[in-house]
């Protein structure tokens, strides 16, 4: 009786922190469509700029996929330099 009796705490306990975090994150109908917080002109922006960064994305991707772009840079410190630092 005790067991189920703290199984039944625990469960209610797990559900409510799932509710929270449903409240915490709404779903998309919430952020988008005629229940938006955002204003058109916000919404266009955030759009457009999230495809501008997908966009730079691909584009770093094919460089590094060309070989045009060096993956680790050369090393500028002055330590790389002294004669005992490949010991």
């Amino acid at each position: 009786m005790e067991r189920r009796r703290r199984a039944e705490q625990l469960a209610n306990a797990y559900f409510a922190q799932i509710q929270k975090c449903r409240n915490a994150h709404p779903g998309p109908d919430l952020e988008e469509g005629p229940h938006s917080v955002l204003a058109d002109d916000e919404f266009y922006d955030a759009v457009e700029s999230g495809l501008d960064k997908i966009e730079e994305e691909q584009e770093l991707r094919d460089r590094l996929k060309s070989g045009h772009v060096p993956v680790t840079p050369p090393a500028t410190s002055p330590a790389c330099q002294h004669r005992l630092w490949s010991e």
